[in-house]
């Protein structure tokens, strides 16, 4: 039962759509002379029940839900906006971490 926590924890549930395969996740100061398209708030399951998914994990599905959103608004480039949030949830067996994302052309 451990064995199948663990891996079922580090997966990613996320897929990239092929579009956002050629958005790139920046830093701040990169996207000086970029476009802003807008900003999006993205939000994944980190806890189901007992099984609570790796961290890193859980970021990459945030970053890759982002990269999809840009890339139905045209956007090429993505940037955070702080660190992952942990947001609570009704069901007390689910629970969520959230993202702000500033979407850049």
């Amino acid at each position: 039962m451990i064995i199948i926590n663990i891996s079922i924890s580090a997966c990613t549930w996320i897929e990239p759509t092929k579009e956002s395969l050629n958005v790139i996740l920046v830093k701040p100061g990169n996207v000086s002379n970029c476009q802003k398209l807008g900003t999006t708030h993205v939000t994944v399951t980190h806890k189901v029940g007992i099984l609570t998914r790796d961290e890193k994990a859980v970021t990459e599905d945030l970053i890759t839900v982002a990269k999809n959103n840009a890339a139905k608004k045209g956007g090429d480039s993505i940037v955070a906006i702080g660190e992952p949030l942990t947001q609570p949830t009704r069901n007390d067996k689910i629970s969520s971490f959230k993202m702000a994302i500033l979407l850049f052309n």
